[in-house]
């Protein structure tokens, strides 16, 4: 029968976005108790929207198991804590003439359409607005106003609203004639502030950009001009009027300067054409032109200078006059001369003679002529002369060479040709055409240098006559590299007889008394080639010597070969049985050679260590004295 302790406490719930809260059992109940089990708690409320905004009473009722019942009294505050949700919409709007514009209150509400609160209506909400007023600098530039919107509880939301400004009212123009003179490339500039009118030019928001229809003029634009002038502002609004632009020349005319043509053309090029200046004037609204001197643009101009002169005036008389010169210069063609083909010849063919053609100054326009014709061989050892024959003013002519004897090799010859053309400009004045002669060789004969006197010896006596191979003692030959080889017969081809023969290049043997009589005998000198020469001599035989007589004779002397390489053989004749001196003498008289022999036949004596000249050779017994002349001549 005790009923349950019920107790209470208060407490706050906050309505949510669509104005509504609520709250349960264990919110409001602070511990309530019975003795035995409670058998239910409950509210008297539990839902609370906007009207119930504040505090309400509510009563929390406890119910034990025996039925019995015990309350309390709680209070519930309900609060609003949401803002509004606040629309801001964009709007376009249009300046006044005056070039202002001030929200109006439709504009208000097209920018905040739309905006909504959990408890407070639209009617309801308290609307600000800042920056409302606009003018000609926010046209075409979008702006932005902040709107704010507070509820019936005091919360409050705010957001921007865009706001574009147009400026739709024309401006106002007003033009004025003006005068344009073109400069020196016939060009004149009309600027559209030159053809406003500024005193009856205006607009609220000021003028923004101007056109011409016509800013450039020319020489064709000579004299009145319509041109329309259009102003625009800022919000693209525009207005147009016409102007009278006067369109003046007053430069003169003058040439403009060209520099002097200079040409140079290939010989024989008498007359040209040439690239010709073009003739124009500064002055570019023109004039008549005309060719006071010269030959003129399509003309053919002859070497050497020429002078052009050209004269303009315009239509108010006056003028000016351009000069220049063209020169056509040339040069020098090289004379000619016909290719020369090599040519091969044989030795010892004496006068070679070469004809030469083309001999010519070249095509030249001036008078020209050639003034020399000259040869030059590079081997004068083989070619000793080359001489040119040519009359002024033919084109042919010859050339003798004149070839050394028993030579052999190649020279190449080089003809000049000079003509009176001078060098000026590159030019020139000589030409050389060069050929080759090859001179062949020819196999020459050997020559007999120093011939073998005739011989005599006693029977059963010793004969030896040296008859030398080597070139320069008896026999020589000129051809290079040759080589000689040595034969001995009887006259006629016939064998040496039994008793004498040929060795070592010596002709030798001891005759009997049987053989006495004398034997012409022919030495014969082969070269490599098989050419010969022969030396003819006698030996005589004679019995075997008797008496003193036969030794004391005048000694008789041979001396060969002369002229000598260095070794000479003496044969002295009548001398058996007697001592003989030599002695030798260079042509100052210093002595070179002394020595005696005893019962000589023949005497070697070597002088090839001394210097080529003449020698005194003097042979002398006990009572004879020879003297002879010897030439040594070294290779």
């Amino acid at each position: 029968t005790i009923a349950p302790a019920a107790l209470c406490r208060d407490t706050t719930i906050y309505l949510d976005n669509n104005g509504l809260a609520s709250v349960e059992n264990s919110m409001v109940d602070n511990g309530s108790y019975d003795n035995c089990p409670i058998y239910k708690i409950r509210l008297s409320q539990y839902d609370f929207d906007c009207s119930h905004l504040g505090g309400n009473n509510t009563i929390l009722t406890v119910e034990g198991q025996s039925g019995d019942i015990g309350a309390c009294l709680a209070n519930i505050e309900v609060l609003d804590t949401i803002a509004p949700v606040l629309i801001c919409n964009p709007v376009t709007v249009t300046l006044f003439e005056n070039g202002e514009y001030v929200l109006s209150n439709e504009d208000k509400l097209e920018i905040i359409e739309g905006t909504t609160d959990n408890c407070t209506s639209f009617n309801s909400m308290d609307f600000t607005f800042e920056n409302i007023s606009f003018d000609c600098v926010h046209v075409w530039q979008p702006d932005t106003v902040k709107v704010t919107a507070t509820d019936n509880s005091g919360n409050s939301g705010f957001c921007f609203a865009q706001i574009v400004v147009r400026d739709e009212t024309d401006p106002v123009v007003g033009c004025r004639d003006i005068e344009v003179i073109l400069d020196e490339s016939g060009r004149a500039l009309a600027f559209p502030g030159q053809l406003m009118d500024p005193d009856n030019t205006f607009d609220a928001c000021g003028i923004d950009m101007m056109e011409a229809s016509q800013s450039i003029f020319t020489c064709e634009d000579l004299g009145k001009n319509k041109v329309t002038l259009t102003v625009y502002d800022q919000g693209g609004n525009k207005d147009k009027c016409k102007s009278e632009v006067t369109v003046i020349d007053s430069s003169p005319p003058e040439f403009v300067n060209v520099d002097d043509v200079v040409l140079q053309v290939e010989p024989g090029i008498c007359k040209t054409s040439v690239t010709y200046p073009v003739v124009t004037i500064n002055k570019a609204c023109g004039g008549t032109i005309t060719q006071a001197a010269g030959l003129g643009a399509n003309a053919m101009f002859p070497l050497g200078v020429t002078s052009e002169t050209y004269i303009v005036t315009s239509e108010k008389g006056d003028t000016d006059t351009l000069t220049f010169s063209v020169t056509v210069n040339t040069y020098n063609a090289p004379p000619t001369i016909d290719e020369l083909p090599n040519i091969e010849i044989y030795e010892d063919i004496g006068t070679v003679v070469v004809p030469l053609a083309g001999i010519t100054p070249n095509i030249d326009c001036s008078n020209q002529y050639v003034v020399s014709v000259t040869a030059v061989p590079d081997n004068t050892g083989l070619v000793r002369e080359a001489k040119i024959i040519h009359n002024h003013g033919d084109e042919d002519g010859t050339l003798e060479l004149n070839i050394a004897a028993d030579k052999n090799g190649v020279a190449e010859v080089a003809i000049t040709v000079a003509d009176n053309g001078g060098t000026e400009n590159g030019g020139l004045n000589t030409t050389t055409e060069t050929f080759m002669v090859t001179v062949l060789p020819v196999n020459d004969p050997p020559v007999l240098v120093a011939p073998i006197p005739d011989q005599s010896v006693n029977a059963a006596n010793p004969a030896a006559i040296p008859v030398s191979c080597v070139l320069g003692r008896l026999f020589d030959d000129i051809d290079e590299g040759d080589a000689l080889s040595i034969s001995a017969t009887l006259k006629g081809g016939f064998g040496l007889p039994a008793w004498l023969t040929l060795s070592n290049d010596t002709i030798k043997g001891i005759p009997l008394i049987a053989d006495t009589g004398c034997y012409n005998i022919t030495v014969t000198a082969t070269d490599l080639q098989g050419a010969t020469c022969d030396d003819n001599f006698t030996l005589c035989v004679d019995g075997y010597p008797t008496g003193v007589d036969a030794l004391t004779g005048k000694p008789e002397v041979y001396m060969y070969p002369n002229p000598t390489e260095g070794k000479v053989i003496l044969a002295v004749k009548g001398a058996r049985g007697r001592k003989v001196e030599v002695a030798v003498n260079d042509i100052t008289g210093k002595e070179v050679f002394r020595k005696k022999f005893i019962d000589p036949s023949l005497i070697e004596c070597d002088l090839g260590r001394y210097m080529n000249g003449l020698y005194l050779v003097t042979i002398s017994t006990e009572s004879k004295m020879i003297t002879k002349k010897l030439v040594v001549r070294h290779q």
